[in-house]
């Protein structure tokens, strides 16, 4: 999970609230959990670490709880990237920074490793 929205509550002071939707029946619900606190100890890394496990946790159970529900905006697994794309991204990036992998068509696969 990227940390952006814990890396924005430690820099700004905004509250980290996780909303978890899910469908009942033709009705969206939508619970607001508890505020993530900011970590009183640890650099400004170790404390979006801590924070952005602590949303994983809660999403996590939002998404055993309604599985049916769940949906990815982006691919996920390395076997749903456009293998061709891919190549062409990691023969680019060799020697440059690192970026992320631009999403391509998927091939229907669920298994495989996590997109890096």
């Amino acid at each position: 999970m990227m940390g952006g929205p814990a890396a924005l509550a430690i820099h700004t002071g905004a509250a980290l609230m996780p909303v978890t939707l899910w469908y009942d029946g033709p009705y969206w619900c939508a619970r607001i959990h508890p505020e993530i606190s900011v970590p009183g100890d640890g650099d400004r890394e170790d404390k979006t670490a801590i924070m952005t496990q602590q949303l994983a946790r809660i999403f996590e159970v939002a998404i055993a709880r309604h599985p049916e529900d769940w949906h990815m905006l982006q691919k996920v697994f390395v076997a749903d990237l456009d293998p061709d794309r891919l190549a062409r991204w990691q023969g680019e990036a060799d020697g440059a920074a690192h970026q992320e992998p631009p999403a391509g068509p998927g091939r229907g696969k669920l298994g495989g490793r996590l997109a890096r």
